[in-house]
């Protein structure tokens, strides 16, 4: 328990505002080129700032309040001193997160928890990311064995009917549930509202039957229900040139963010924890490590 979280949520209240959770663009460059992702996102500033940098970048952060770091891309797997970085972010008593898309061995690497994207079953997967990128993900998976590792899947037009097959496949793991989003220039379109109310009322329902799906109860209720309120200082983000953004990462690719058809699980479970969702922040401590409860809330619910 951080009771320093509580002062945290009295600081916001009163209009201090401060991120607590930072995604770090570590790098430009990947080895595939998804669908899903817009040519802004695939050909955009491409510098890229040594470790030394990062790791000052990472100290300001800590010293801002920051307690969760994820490092993604690009492909950050393909930065020869994401390790080290890793390392120190740890050694300052962050939260460590590194999302990769499994193409290359990941097993090396030692954050708190390792998110693979995975975009459904192999059919889907291959045809948003590319032929055979799913079988290596399953040897990486096996080498990786005893890491804490889940499941980042991104629903979208051609894996949305599949998504309890998805599930069983994969059930060993703990899988969180994100909704496209529809980047301009991005070969991927984003769901209706009525597809995304279809979809995310099949993931309830396995979540129910016990299922490990990260998403919150309270999350999965928002999706596709239009407007939301977001507190979008909750998630800084910095480019791969170590530039520091606390506006909303949507409007980096994009002129405006269409809130009406953002359900970012990442936006909307950090608002969970704002407006004080014991649910949402005990899902955290329990399936994933990090603890953003207070306690003395659970008998208040």
């Amino acid at each position: 328990m951080d009771l320093t979280l509580l002062w945290r949520q009295i600081k916001w209240r009163i209009g201090i505002k401060s991120p607590i959770v930072a995604n770090l663009k570590i790098t430009n460059r990947c080895n595939l080129r998804c669908k899903m992702c817009s040519e802004e996102i695939r050909t955009g500033e491409q510098q890229e700032i040594d470790s030394k940098k990062w790791k000052e970048i990472i100290k300001t952060l800590y010293d801002r309040g920051v307690r969760v770091v994820v490092f993604e891309g690009g492909e950050p797997t393909t930065r020869k001193d994401i390790e080290k970085i890793i390392e120190y972010t740890i050694s300052l008593g962050i939260y460590s997160i590194m999302i990769t898309n499994g193409v290359n061995e990941f097993h090396r690497f030692n954050p708190d928890v390792i998110w693979i994207s995975i975009d459904g079953i192999e059919k889907y997967h291959n045809e948003v990311r590319g032929e055979g990128v799913y079988g290596r993900i399953k040897e990486n998976l096996k080498k990786a064995a005893g890491k804490n590792i889940a499941i980042l899947s991104m629903i979208n037009g051609k894996n949305k009917e599949s998504i309890e097959e998805f599930v069983n496949e994969h059930k060993e793991y703990l899988i969180y549930f994100n909704w496209i989003y529809g980047y301009k220039n991005s070969e991927m379109e984003e769901l209706s509202s009525e597809e995304k109310e279809k979809t995310k009322n099949k993931i309830v329902e396995l979540k129910s039957k016990g299922y490990k799906i990260f998403n919150s109860y309270k999350t999965l209720n928002k999706v596709g229900n239009g407007r939301k309120k977001c507190s979008y200082w909750l998630l800084a983000t910095v480019d791969s040139g170590g530039n520091i953004y606390d506006g909303c990462m949507v409007k980096r690719f994009d002129s405006v963010c269409r809130c009406d058809m953002c359900d970012l699980a990442c936006y909307l479970e950090l608002n969970n924890i704002y407006n004080l969702d014991y649910e949402t922040r005990n899902s955290w401590k329990e399936m994933v490590g990090i603890d953003l409860t207070f306690e003395f809330e659970k008998f208040l619910v």
